[in-house]
């Protein structure tokens, strides 16, 4: 089956999974979008440790260094992804504000895609991460740097070039199962005028804004036009499971100091932020979910950890 086939095949599927010119329109409706103002309130009054965005049948977690936003881990999370589909991507914002996009092979885990990033990442520890646990014994995999929203040196970059349309290409082919992301790949075909633009960025632009108002209270401008896609807020305030106690796992430092991770099984409240279109349904209610209260210190060469964290040790709410 050639390309055009492929197209041809898969028209009615890229429409079902929003297509291009469906995302891109949807994203220009900002005149009825609802201010998300309330729910802005909210969430910073209630204090937010995390949050995740979903939308297109993805999870957008941020990646944060000291209050620096970083970039987005996103897992595919509608099961419709198959064969060589990609199912975890990472998006990484640049010092000067501009986005690349990576992606790791079928098969690789959280925990090996999440090693992988804390390899790229200075500064980005795993542990202060949802599913950052299973990074540490994890064997860090490095992903692949996306073109057009495939693999840079994948043969059918010509061919998805040589199409007049090439975003439908490239959505057919994540539908065929090959190696694409379901409906973001689409996303990242660059602009035929505009060398290294393409749409999704501008969506990643809002998701920033949006990420940093909630979580930092920051004053910066908050997007809130983006249609059909629900912000997942956690608490920053954990309650320990019954019987539950810290545990420790120390690790060495360059230079003789010792790392002092401490970790208790707690649950975390959460609750969904922003208003989404009358067709797209609601985001769903709130509740609690199980979560880990994580403490990290570091002490000097020669001494040992506490068996305990100190009284005065800041402690972060780390979803499970």
């Amino acid at each position: 089956m050639n390309v055009q086939e492929l197209v041809t095949r898969h028209s009615s599927l890229v429409t079902r999974h929003s297509s291009p010119r469906i995302l891109s329109f949807l994203f220009a409706s900002a005149a009825i979008a609802v201010c998300p103002d309330r729910a802005l309130a909210q969430g910073q009054g209630s204090g937010v440790s995390m949050v995740t965005h979903e939308a297109f049948g993805w999870h957008f977690t941020p990646v944060v260094v000291n209050t620096q936003l970083r970039g987005f881990f996103a897992s595919n999370a509608d099961n419709e992804a198959f064969g060589g589909n990609f199912t975890l991507t990472w998006f990484e914002r640049g010092s000067d504000g501009r986005w690349s996009a990576w992606a790791w092979p079928a098969g690789t885990t959280a925990g090996e895609a999440i090693a992988g990033i804390a390899m790229m990442v200075d500064g980005f520890d795993p542990a202060l991460m949802s599913g950052g646990d299973g990074a540490a014994a994890a064997e860090p995999v490095v992903p692949n740097v996306l073109q057009n929203g495939l693999v840079w040196n994948d043969p059918l970059q010509e061919v998805v070039a040589s199409f007049p349309e090439p975003q439908l290409v490239v959505s057919a082919l994540a539908e065929a199962g090959l190696e694409a992301a379901p409906v973001l790949s689409a996303e990242m075909v660059e602009s035929s005028t505009q060398p290294g633009i393409w749409p999704f960025q501008t969506m990643l632009d809002a998701l920033a804004a949006r990420s940093e108002s909630l979580m930092f209270a920051s004053s910066g401008s908050v997007n809130p036009n983006w249609p059909c896609w629900c912000v997942k807020v956690f608490g920053n305030t954990c309650t320990p499971a019954a019987g539950a106690v810290w545990v420790l796992d120390p690790s060495p430092l360059p230079g003789g100091a010792t790392k002092c991770t401490y970790r208790r099984e707690s649950t975390v409240a959460y609750w969904y932020v922003d208003k989404t279109f009358f067709w797209c349904g609601d985001c769903g209610p709130g509740g609690t979910v199980s979560a880990r209260e994580v403490c990290i210190i570091q002490v000097p060469p020669g001494e040992t950890c506490p068996p305990t964290p100190p009284s005065d040790c800041a402690t972060s709410c780390i979803v499970n």
